[in-house]
């Protein structure tokens, strides 16, 4: 049979208790029935009174009783009847009193695990929180990249009415209205872009891929580019790849000191003078470098790196 909860126990207990209290009551009565009936008084004994009111007490129970042996004579049925409804009621209620400390240490145990049971489904709502935040995160920056990007190309002439259009499908340049430019630009940005501007663009989009993903430098590159670095003469796009990711480094940070560009020619192209320095992830000092950049137009309105040359200043 399962254990009593708290609540059902206080009930029985009640109930017994007005069951204990009405068979008093009926002892009481019996008791004044007797006394009050004269013709009782040949019959029963005279100390039986007393015994009544002694045998109603708090003694301990003893079910294998008969009504006869608790005292009184033929006559005291009534009374007989009442000391066993006293003290089944008393039994009774010590019973639920004594249940109520095993109660009360069940319902703290179903507590605890009903409260453990919140606490773990609470801490995989957490845990689910954190990897979509995560993941959120990851789509943010995403997007930042993609912008910033099309930023760079457009600063670079690569933003062609065409090429403005094929972009704009992102939920994101939907929102910045880029579409608008896409129908309004009808003039090639190579013909009004800023020297100036496309330097700078230039060298941020170079050294911010370089630091984050060396591998990704191959589109700056064409077959015919050639890099010198230290001395040392790369040709072709997949070559100066494969010497940047090759470099003994994983991780470096550039802080750029100038920015310098002349116009190169009729073709359209661009000297680019850098200098700065150079942070090695694990070296507490920096190393000062200079690098030129000889940029070409392309048909389509970009451009691309023909001549790179890179050198470190030890002095």
């Amino acid at each position: 049979m399962a254990a009593k909860s708290k609540q059902e126990l206080g009930v029985d207990g009640q109930r017994h208790l007005e069951e204990t209290i009405n068979a008093a009551f009926q002892i009481l009565s019996s008791m004044n029935d007797e006394l009050c009936n004269p013709a009782l008084w040949s019959t029963l004994s005279p100390g039986h009174p007393s015994a009544a009111l002694g045998g109603a007490g708090d003694a301990p129970v003893d079910s294998s009783s008969h009504p006869s042996e608790a005292g009184g004579g033929s006559g005291g049925g009534a009374l007989d009847e009442a000391r066993l409804r006293y003290r089944s009621a008393v039994a009774a209620l010590r019973s639920c009193i004594a249940a109520i400390p095993s109660a009360t240490q069940e319902a703290g145990a179903l507590d605890s695990r009903a409260d453990a049971v919140e606490i773990e489904r609470l801490e995989e709502r957490a845990s689910s929180l954190r990897k979509e935040l995560e993941n959120k995160n990851k789509h943010l920056k995403l997007l930042i990249d993609q912008l910033r990007d099309l930023i760079t190309d457009i600063a670079m002439g690569r933003a062609s009415g065409q090429s403005l259009c094929r972009r704009a499908t992102s939920p994101l340049l939907l929102s910045l209205r880029l579409r608008r430019k896409c129908e309004r630009r009808e003039v090639s940005s190579a013909a009004v872009m800023d020297p100036e501007a496309v330097a700078k663009a230039f060298v941020d989009h170079y050294y911010r891929t370089f630091d984050g993903n060396r591998a990704a430098l191959g589109g700056l590159y064409h077959d015919a580019s050639m890099l010198t670095f230290e001395g040392d003469k790369i040709q072709g796009a997949a070559a100066i790849v494969a010497k940047l990711t090759s470099l003994p480094f994983q991780q470096c940070a550039h802080a750029i000191s100038t920015v310098d560009c002349q116009p190169s020619g009729p073709a359209g192209g661009m000297l680019v003078f850098v200098s700065g320095s150079l942070q090695l992830a694990g070296e507490s000092h920096t190393l000062k470098f200079s690098q030129m950049f000889h940029l070409m137009p392309t048909p389509q309105g970009s451009f691309y790196v023909l001549n790179d040359i890179f050198r470190l200043n030890y002095a």
